[in-house]
């Protein structure tokens, strides 16, 4: 009963995150499914529906086709559609009930890609763990076959790892947050995966360095890093951008002496959560930890941190951990009981999908500036 959700919903899964970390990019996806991941997908994951269209088809799964194994009928109907919408690509997605009759999604993108002679990538993706792994596995997978060793090394330019909706949301952060960094004399080759293209993917191994804005950019840094040598740093441009600009130039930046007594927990995504802790230091807070809801970096982690998504757990951190203020979904805002404590409400898109994605704040700029110093006032 550990896992069982009373007032959380069931974050973003693994299949949502390989399909947003596609979509821009002119393939066709197949949701290997009965409907119901499919429109989970469509429906709540992915608010980019407004600006942006894609091929995405439900591959009809239905009982006897996943007892009997009857893969034949969803390599037929792929073919058929590929051959109508000429995509550059085509992605089989994973979906729990094709997990537990073993499908073959390696198998069933080679067959389709020698009847169409179109790259076709084969997830193996099962709805049993969050988006992050699902974006990890697409990037890798698009490193893989579209990009090679680079020739030259282009000075001074960057790739943006881990960009994604869920975290960012697509009001407009993943726009502001390239142009900081072209405003800081950077040029961006990449941004997986918004606000790019498979011509800019494939300029990847060029980069002098490769920026991890998220946990599951930091794999992504890792594996280009030991594919291509390519560094990296860690970190995302919030408020006026002036610790994210010191870590870029190698500067350690110097935390003052406490002079706020605010006890803040942060629950969310690493990265930007590790941001958020810093900027408050940098304004005084005494106390920042962090709860991971999602996959961990250890390098990132600071003692007393946690890495949970349990509500079961959440609740016991929210009810025996010494706090003043909480950052959260405000999903979270119910969980939140302790008497004087404030509640901030952060809207992450894995948490509470269309509920607040129109409310994801502008990470940079006076937006975030003055959230950060309602906290840490």
């Amino acid at each position: 009963m550990s896992t069982l959700q009373i007032t959380l919903p069931p974050f973003s899964p693994d299949y949502s995150g390989v399909a947003s970390a596609l979509f821009e990019l002119g393939g066709m996806l197949i949701l290997h499914d009965a409907s119901g991941c499919t429109g989970n997908y469509l429906g709540y994951d992915e608010p980019r529906w407004a600006e942006h269209s894609t091929v995405v088809y439900c591959s009809g799964l239905r009982h006897l086709d996943a007892i009997l194994g009857n893969d034949g009928k969803l390599v037929d109907r792929t073919v058929d559609a590929a051959r109508k919408m000429h995509p550059r690509f085509i992605a089989v997605i994973g979906s729990p009930v094709p997990m537990l009759v073993g499908c073959d999604y390696d198998g069933l993108a080679k067959e389709i890609e020698a009847r169409t002679g179109i790259p076709t990538f084969g997830f193996d993706t099962t709805g049993l763990s969050f988006y992050d792994r699902g974006v990890v596995l697409a990037c890798k997978a698009l490193v893989d076959r579209y990009v090679e060793p680079a020739k030259e090394i282009i000075p001074r330019s960057v790739n943006l790892l881990g960009l994604t909706p869920f975290d960012f949301g697509a009001r407009g952060n993943a726009e502001a947050i390239r142009a900081w960094f072209v405003c800081h004399g950077w040029r961006v080759l990449s941004s997986m995966s918004m606000g790019t293209s498979l011509e800019e993917i494939a300029l990847i191994s060029r980069a002098s360095l490769n920026v991890a804005l998220s946990e599951c950019g930091m794999e992504i840094a890792r594996y280009l890093q030991k594919t291509f040598g390519t560094p990296y740093v860690a970190g995302c441009p919030i408020g006026d951008g002036t610790l994210m600009e010191a870590r870029l130039e190698g500067k350690a930046f110097p935390i003052p002496k406490p002079k706020s007594g605010r006890k803040v927990v942060v629950f969310g995504e690493q990265i930007l959560s590790a941001m958020l802790r810093d900027e408050l230091r940098r304004r005084g807070v005494e106390e920042v930890r962090v709860d991971v809801l999602y996959r961990a970096d250890s390098s990132c982690m600071e003692k007393g941190d946690w890495n949970t998504w349990s509500e079961k757990e959440i609740r016991a951190i929210l009810a025996s951990t010494d706090y003043t203020d909480v950052i959260a979904d405000p999903l979270f805002r119910p969980l939140v009981r302790k008497e004087g404590a404030r509640f901030h409400g952060l809207p992450s898109v894995a948490i509470s999908s269309k509920v607040y994605w129109d409310t994801v704040p502008s990470y940079l700029g006076e937006e975030m500036e003055t959230f950060i110093g309602e906290v840490a006032g």
